[in-house]
């Protein structure tokens, strides 16, 4: 019979397979399975979550979405998973920001009001193409931030 050992930072799932409950095993410790258990997938680090950081959790029971922003060293519980890890958008004073949310609402961030914010669930940068070239060819420019200041 063989044994994961875990570290502090790490986890992996567990499932029994005569009644199909799954659980999370946190480390540090060593991980023995049952005679009905095995591995859901392979050790996975936990999200070091702090004021530049969250993560973006989704339900699996209920598909609900949230984010955890509270400093933590996150390990998802059996019916979450960490859809993505994101980072802290700053604005300076000069920039400001398009947010969509999940009705199609546009919402502008302005870096003198706001100089800093996470991408709430449901939400997304709109990012603008622009074109350049003399017949407007190449649409290869992207912006996310808009430059405010007076040309």
């Amino acid at each position: 019979m063989q044994a994961t050992n875990l570290r502090v930072f790490e986890f992996i799932r567990v499932q029994d397979k005569q009644t199909g409950a799954v659980r999370v095993e946190r480390g540090e410790k060593l991980v023995f399975l049952g005679p009905f258990e095995e591995y859901l997938g392979k050790k996975q680090t936990a999200v070091e979550i702090d004021d530049e950081t969250s993560a973006l959790i989704r339900n699996k029971r209920t598909g609900q979405q949230k984010l955890v922003t509270e400093k933590k060293l996150f390990i998802p519980n059996e019916d979450e998973e960490v859809l993505e890890v994101r980072k802290l958008i700053k604005l300076a004073d000069y920039e400001a920001c398009v947010v969509r949310d999940k009705d199609g609402r546009d919402e502008f961030f302005f870096g003198r009001e706001q100089r800093s914010f996470f991408l709430q669930p449901y939400s997304s940068l709109v990012t603008l193409n622009w074109s350049r070239g003399r017949r407007r060819e190449c649409r290869d420019l992207f912006i996310k931030k808009i430059d405010l200041r007076p040309m």
